[in-house]
């Protein structure tokens, strides 16, 4: 019998011989390519074994073990790989949601639930909006948090038995959650959304306005754009919907939040920058010309990344002298833009500061 034959030589089992086993796609084949895999040690010959029982999806009698084992070796394997694997096999399966699911509610490593949860996901259905809410947050669906205050009183004035412990849904989890439902959820909805605890909440909500095209995305977008203690890359979405939907003209509005004062990301003054950069918004460009030079380092290098591209000759006026800045960041971000602009006239101090070593970076 091939299968008693594999599972004897073990690690030294023929590669193509267990992908003919599992080719017979039979309960017998199945129940020996389980056996061969419980006795391979190798990662390499588990990988191919694992693989393999994708051949019996949709088969009636084998499909629930070929789930099972997939979902076993993905819970309990001490190997990333092969949990990452088994994972996304299963999403391969037809019925492979049904364990998808199961180890999203399980007590599994997270980065195994969130791998199940987003190929989930990634296949969503109407019918499993609930389910997702009912990640995205937790206990909503069984009623409010006072009538839970009620009932948890209640159980304190009488004896009752152990409880299970309930499942516990990670942050990632829950924003996973989210985007099973981001579609089906109402405008005023997402508007609450993108004041949401959670940043990839807030993030998709925003999306979804955008998507959809309403008034809601300028009130969300400014909110969001306006708060300094939100997240870079989420203001900057926030900023780039806002000209997408009010033109280049609001650049200057822009323009005027980001150069108030305060301290800001570099993340989000270099991605404003660029995005400045290439609008049509002479009055952004002339005021940062004007600007060059001027403000704390971080703002000066903003500065120097907006105006990079632009045709002026003041701005090669500049970098000559931003180039011996006091600031070594400073200094070297000059440098990176005359490197960008490629006047031949920057040759004589470029030569300079390599000699003399001005900005150790270089």
């Amino acid at each position: 019998e091939l299968a008693a034959e594999l599972v004897a030589k073990a690690d030294q089992a023929d590669p193509a011989a267990v992908r003919q086993l599992a080719a017979m796609k039979t309960r017998p084949a199945l129940d020996g390519l389980v056996r061969l895999y419980d006795v391979l040690g190798s990662l390499h010959m588990r990988r191919i074994a694992l693989k393999c029982f994708a051949n019996f999806d949709g088969l009636e009698d084998c499909q629930d073990t070929a789930l099972q084992k997939l979902t076993d070796i993905a819970t309990l394997s001490i190997e990333g790989e092969l949990r990452d694997t088994a994972v996304d096999e299963l999403a391969g399966f037809r019925e492979g949601r049904r364990a998808l699911g199961a180890i999203v509610a399980s007590g599994a490593l997270d980065a195994v639930r969130e791998r199940a949860l987003r190929h989930h996901v990634g296949q969503a259905r109407p019918e499993d909006i609930d389910w997702y809410r009912s990640i995205w947050r937790p206990g909503a669906a069984d009623g409010e948090k006072d009538d839970k205050k009620k009932e948890r009183k209640k159980d304190k004035e009488k004896e009752t038995e152990p409880a299970i412990p309930a499942v516990v849904y990670t942050p990632a989890l829950r924003e996973l959650a989210y985007e099973g439902i981001a579609g089906s959820q109402g405008l005023s909805d997402l508007v609450e959304d993108t004041r949401s605890k959670l940043p990839g909440v807030r993030r998709r909500a925003l999306e979804e306005l955008v998507a959809r095209g309403g008034d809601e995305l300028v009130v969300s977008a400014e909110e969001r754009f306006g708060r300094r203690d939100e997240r870079a890359d989420l203001r900057l979405f926030a900023a780039r919907a806002l000209l997408d939907r009010k033109g280049p003209k609001y650049a200057d509005t822009l323009y005027k939040e980001v150069t108030r004062g305060g301290e800001l990301p570099l993340e989000l003054l270099f991605g404003l920058a660029e995005t400045f950069a290439a609008l049509d918004a002479p009055g952004v460009h002339s005021q940062a010309l004007k600007s060059l030079g001027s403000g704390q380092p971080d703002l000066q290098r903003f500065h120097l990344r907006l105006v990079a591209n632009l045709p002026d000759p003041k701005v090669d006026k500049a970098l000559l002298e931003l180039s011996t800045s006091k600031y070594p960041s400073v200094a070297l971000e000059a440098v990176r833009v005359m490197g960008l602009r490629g006047n031949a006239t920057f040759v004589p101090r470029l030569e300079k500061l390599l000699k003399e070593k001005q900005v150790s970076s270089l």
